[in-house]
């Protein structure tokens, strides 16, 4: 019965992107290079880790969706997105890829996937200060439903283990994390304006 639910929380993972990608071929929303690149190659290594680990199949099924869309983010992103790479953005990318050849070294999928959420999150920042910076140049829906959708992930895991349970919970977090920013800043700019109206 699980599997069902985790390939349904999938499809509405993947069209929760619908809105950041339409927004961002509009030009409303400004994906990161840096963030997005680096998430994809993560994702990709984030299904080959849990599927060495075993038993984290919501695991994989969450990297597959994640990798789908945050490749697709990422072409858009090379035409319509943040183009010009910071001092900033260069060395988050470059410690998340860091990271990421750490995690071959190490010969232990549960240690890649450690290395996998580190990355992640170091490449993270540049998307954490664009959304504090710019929070109407980011889709506050869609990382609103990524987030409500790990949740799913996590409930859903078929074994308690950290291959299974990691990954869906840092998700929860990071995207949490970024829909607040956004949120909370729109909000005081809102009110910013009403103060000099």
């Amino acid at each position: 019965m699980r599997n069902p639910i985790l390939v349904i929380a999938a499809i509405v993972d993947l069209f929760a992107n619908l809105p950041y990608i339409k927004d961002s071929l509009k030009s409303k929303t400004k994906p990161n290079i840096a963030s997005w690149s680096t998430w994809t190659l993560i994702n990709g290594i984030t299904i080959f880790a849990a599927l060495n680990a075993g038993g984290a199949i919501n695991t994989v099924i969450l990297g597959f969706t994640y990798f789908v869309a945050t490749f697709s983010i990422l072409l858009i992103a090379l035409f319509k997105g943040t183009r010009k790479y910071t001092l900033f953005d260069g060395i988050c990318q470059f410690l998340a890829i860091i990271g990421v050849i750490l995690w071959q070294l190490s010969g232990s999928p549960n240690i890649a996937l450690l290395f996998v959420i580190i990355s992640g999150e170091i490449a993270a920042i540049p998307t954490f200060k664009h959304a504090y910076n710019h929070p109407n140049e980011e889709t506050l829906s869609s990382f609103v439903i990524a987030s409500l959708v790990a949740i799913v992930f996590v409930l859903l895991a078929t074994t308690i283990s950290f291959a299974s349970l990691a990954v869906p919970i840092d998700l929860v977090i990071g995207n949490g994390i970024i829909a607040m920013i956004i949120y909370l800043r729109r909000k005081k700019l809102r009110l910013s304006n009403q103060d000099i109206a």
